[in-house]
């Protein structure tokens, strides 16, 4: 029996039969624990990410969403609302700050004592939604340039290899007009560099399946808008908002995949 596994899914082949066999890796991707966040005080976000970093599993691979909430400008900076009700505000530079408070408490907590680093390859996103009039181009450069010093900062550290920053939007089309989240994504992709691309991890409300094919997504939106914030645009890369239990929200996603094919 002659074993290929240069690629996913190569053939195996024996005198009987063919058999698909999964690529082997060295390292594997890890559930991860995304939050809602309330505060960008560095000392929380370094004990955040130290937590993060304890319950890593040797040489695991994967992704960290950190949502900061409504994107806003208070008339000197962009920054986003955080969560709870009043909504504070926070700028830019302070998520900034709060982001690498996250990353350094992560790298202190995931070297073991030998020295050993745990993490295989970690992305850590800062996140912001697609509600209110402040959803546009303007933040979303703005938030690219963030992403874009964060990459700039982890690169000069010794201490960070393979863990870089990216973006994120948690665009779903019941919070808000698709030219709005568009525009967005526009402006992020004007202005990121290098590896600081965007996951979309928004929802697909009320979008059609294979099951329902005639459903239409919520809010004016089309599967094109869909499709450009989750990949048409340059930074753009999906990572679906998947919750129903019973499927739909999959089946979905994947009409969005077939649609786009």
């Amino acid at each position: 029996e002659t074993h290929n596994l240069s690629r996913i899914g190569s053939r195996a082949q024996t005198d009987n039969h063919v058999a698909y066999l999964p690529l082997v890796s060295a390292n594997f991707l890890h559930t991860t624990a995304s939050r809602y966040y309330t505060s960008t005080a560095f000392l929380y976000n370094y004990w955040l990410g130290c937590k993060q970093g304890k319950d890593w599993p040797d040489q695991a691979s994967g992704v960290i969403i950190l949502d900061f909430g409504q994107p806003w400008h208070d008339g000197n900076s962009y920054g986003a609302n955080l969560w709870p009700y009043p909504f504070p505000f926070q700028s830019i530079d302070e998520i900034e700050t709060a982001v690498r408070g996250y990353v350094v408490g992560f790298v202190n907590c995931a070297i073991t004592q030998q020295s050993h680093q745990k993490w295989a390859n970690v992305y850590i996103a800062a996140g912001v939604n697609n509600v209110g009039q402040q959803v546009g181009a303007g933040h979303g450069a703005a938030w690219a340039q963030m992403v874009n010093r964060l990459n700039q900062f982890l690169a000069s550290q010794s201490a960070t290899p393979r863990i870089r920053a990216r973006g994120a939007i948690d665009a779903e089309p019941l919070f808000g007009p698709a030219s709005a989240a568009i525009q967005w994504a526009d402006g992020y992709s004007s202005a990121f560099q290098g590896d600081s691309l965007y996951y979309n991890f928004g929802s697909c409300d009320a979008c059609p399946s294979v099951f329902y094919p005639n459903w239409i997504p919520e809010n004016s939106w089309t599967l094109s808008d869909v499709y450009h914030v989750s990949w048409g645009a340059t930074a753009a890369l999906p990572f679906p908002d998947i919750y129903a239990t019973d499927g739909i929200n999959a089946w979905q996603w994947q009409y969005v995949t077939l649609w786009s094919y």
